[in-house]
């Protein structure tokens, strides 16, 4: 049928009413009926500018870029209005992977009608600063050119430094250097581009830095196992009681919000400070006096209120007060089972791990070279968060 045919005929007359009441899909079906690529095109074009969504309206405007692709006789103008339709909802939002095939579109077509500034724009959108300098060129505008490149080398500088972030970072966290990787994150919001991720990197890890001279571990029997003894590791002063400042937290009846403290003095050693708490403290089951301070002389029972009871005994591996272990287990009440190591100095984990505290910061030491952390061997001397597991010889362990 002859074109002059087609525009007479009753299918184009329902395509021409249904374009102009504006249902240009119904008029994009009745235009393909009479082989009016390019009308087609254009109700697809008609279309997106009437679409909200932007996933909607690029749906359409790849549509119309399909039906012109390999169209030589495409009216400039059309070509035109689909490359600025590609072009302004590409400007709309932030480029993501999706958005790279509308500006990748979007380039060839603007230079199929002659717009190279445009198509340059495209280009740049998706990383191609080569196609976009020699659009630029061949268009005269030296100017841009410089500005283009020169724009081009700092993101290029930026990336660069990112990645070195990251890697530095990455390389810092599996090898253990906790405060290391909290700064190098630091530095990568500053420099990041885009500032999200690590921004939320940065507050994942300060949520489980360890820096009030305390850790738990729970001892892993198998890598399946989720349970195991828990055994608290401290520094002295350790506080007790049912408020979440506590170091030891107690949900148990009738324990105070500050029930008692552990403390140390070279004098004294390890003692004993009730807080003043409402239903007593108590050594080998007698009363403590309020507000009262009682040395802890080698093994006994304390009481906490009515329902807490935990066995101690000091140990001491040297002459000097300062090498005393004072190691408790909490036999009835909420956390019965708990153990808790509590010293001035280095700490026991197994045979081969110890532990100390530097700045509040748990630091591990292995006595040989098998230490793994998260499944990766590692030097001695990780500093631990919550989450980690260790793994030497027959230990294994996480931080909870």
């Amino acid at each position: 049928m002859s074109g002059w045919l087609r525009r007479f005929s009753t299918t184009y007359r329902m395509a021409v009413a249904a374009e102009a009441a504006g249902d240009y899909l119904e008029a994009a079906r009745a235009y393909a009926l009479c082989e009016e690529r390019h009308k087609v095109a254009e109700m697809h074009i008609l279309e997106a500018a009437k679409r909200a969504v932007p996933g909607s309206a690029a749906a359409e405007l790849l549509i119309a870029a399909n039906f012109l692709h390999d169209d030589s006789d495409a009216p400039v103008p059309l070509l035109r209005r689909l490359g600025e339709a590609l072009l302004r909802l590409v400007r709309s939002r932030d480029l993501v992977d999706s958005d790279r095939e509308l500006a990748t579109v979007a380039a060839r077509v603007l230079t199929r009608a002659g717009e190279p500034l445009l198509a340059a724009e495209a280009y740049q959108r998706i990383g191609d600063i080569d196609r976009a300098v020699e659009l630029l060129s061949l268009a005269g505008e030296v100017e841009r050119v410089d500005q283009l490149l020169s724009v081009h080398q700092t993101e290029c500088e930026q990336a660069n430094r990112e990645r070195d972030l990251t890697a530095r970072y990455e390389s810092a966290l599996q090898l253990g250097r906790r405060d290391e990787s909290l700064a190098l994150l630091r530095q990568l919001v500053v420099t990041a581009k885009d500032k999200r991720e690590p921004q939320r990197l940065c507050d994942e890890l300060q949520r489980k830095l360890l820096h009030h001279g305390r850790i738990e571990l729970r001892t892993l029997a198998s890598p399946d196992s989720a349970t195991g003894e828990r055994v608290l590791y401290a520094q002295p002063p350790l506080l007790w009681g049912r408020g979440e400042e506590c170091g030891i937290v107690l949900g148990d009846p009738g324990v105070s919000r500050q029930h008692v403290r552990l403390v140390f003095d070279e004098k004294l050693g390890f003692s004993l400070i009730d807080l003043d708490s409402k239903n007593g403290t108590f050594l080998d089951g007698m009363q403590v006096g309020q507000g009262a301070r009682l040395p802890l002389r080698q093994a006994g029972e304390l009481g906490l209120g009515l329902h807490v009871r935990a066995q101690f005994s000091v140990e001491q591996r040297e002459l000097s007060l300062e090498s005393r272990v004072l190691s408790l287990t909490i036999r009835t009440g909420m956390r019965r089972g708990l153990r808790i190591r509590l010293s001035r100095q280095e700490l026991s984990v197994s045979d081969s791990l110890r532990l100390r505290f530097i700045g509040g910061r748990p630091i591990l030491t292995c006595d040989h070279d098998g230490l793994r952390l998260n499944g990766q061997r590692v030097a001695s001397g990780v500093q631990l968060v919550i989450g980690d597991v260790i793994e030497a010889g027959a230990f294994r362990g996480e931080v909870v």
